[in-house]
């Protein structure tokens, strides 16, 4: 009996094996703890990291920085016009993608065969220019490169400020008078039942009350009583910004 249970050095709790991972020394609960915290902690210094750099009052979650990140590259990208040195190192750069790899089987079979010598400096000489002209397309780049990289960076601080200030008008909606008034006589007149999983809410922190189509493509609909459901809270994430009723 004694093999069935383990005791965590973390807690100090003696528990049943199944509540570790395989091997691990720590349980489950304890692992758990300590890979939130790990997040939180990541969380926190990149959202702080991000307002520093950008000038931020509101810290932005890694996923939408990364989308206006990708946003702004693409638009800097077909902002700055190719010269006619970016169409030679497009093609130096296909040229070297496959004279480098290209060259090493015929090399291969040249070093192996009797009478390859031949074949091997011809598959040498491929492979030093494919080699060469890769750096030099390499270098053709870098101007436009620089371009792009400065126009995307200085686009991305714009549009994370411009989300920041509708992060602000978004919170500012939800201190209203108004808004307050009606979400509670939504809450009133339907009870604390989730209108998706139809399972009652138990908590007061757990009740939403949604906008059927979201606030952010309908503000004409903010305040109409028939645009509203409630929902829990995991029902409302999971619903998103998508249209959907319960």
């Amino acid at each position: 009996m004694y093999n069935d249970f383990r005791t965590c050095w973390k807690c100090g709790k003696t528990k049943p094996a199944k509540q570790f991972w395989q091997e691990s020394r720590q349980c489950r609960e304890c692992v758990a703890r300590a890979t939130a915290k790990r997040r939180t902690e990541r969380v926190k210094k990149w959202a702080e990291n991000v307002k520093k750099e950008y000038g931020l009052s509101f810290a932005l979650s890694e996923r939408r920085v990364g989308h206006e990140h990708s946003e702004a590259n693409r638009l800097a990208e077909s902002m700055v016009p190719k010269s006619a040195k970016d169409t030679w190192s497009k093609w130096l750069a296909i040229y070297g993608e496959f004279a480098i790899p290209g060259s090493m089987v015929p090399g291969f079979i040249a070093v192996t065969s009797q009478n390859g010598l031949p074949l091997f400096w011809i598959a040498l000489f491929v492979f030093a220019s494919g080699l060469l002209l890769s750096g030099v397309a390499e270098r053709l780049r870098v101007s436009r490169d620089t371009a792009v990289i400065d126009l995307a960076n200085a686009l991305l601080r714009d549009r994370l400020k411009l989300v920041e200030a509708e992060l602000v008008e978004y919170l500012r909606f939800y201190t209203t008078p108004d808004w307050r008034v009606l979400r509670a006589s939504v809450i009133r007149r339907r009870g604390r039942i989730c209108q998706k999983c139809g399972l009652k809410i138990s908590s007061w922190r757990d009740v939403t009350v949604d906008h059927i189509r979201p606030r952010s493509r309908y503000p004409k609909l903010a305040l109409d009583p028939s645009n509203l459901q409630v929902l829990c809270r995991s029902c409302n994430s999971a619903k998103g910004d998508s249209d959907e009723t319960g």
